[in-house]
């Protein structure tokens, strides 16, 4: 599995971003699960099941760039940090 930061949303001119702190499953997981969403597509027709990729949400929170890092870092011994 892999983790990463899915989306950050900047809230106000205060810095303030929403982020979203996502799971990536492996392959095999991975595929199951879009034969759920295409599924469930195809049973309500709700878009949103295939627009995003499948994920499992760790976290949702409000912050800036250092509250991100210290709730990341808090209960982990230690790392690496990769930037895209």
């Amino acid at each position: 599995m892999q983790t990463s930061f899915s989306s950050a949303t900047k809230l106000s001119e205060e810095h303030l971003y929403q982020y979203l702190l996502v799971v990536h499953p492996d392959s095999d997981v991975y595929e199951k699960i879009e034969t759920e969403k295409q599924d469930f597509y195809n049973e309500y027709k709700e878009k949103i099941a295939i627009k995003t990729k499948p994920h499992i949400t760790v976290a949702n929170f409000l912050g800036n760039f250092y509250f991100l890092i210290f709730f990341v870092c808090r209960y982990q011994p230690a790392f690496m940090i990769i930037f895209f």
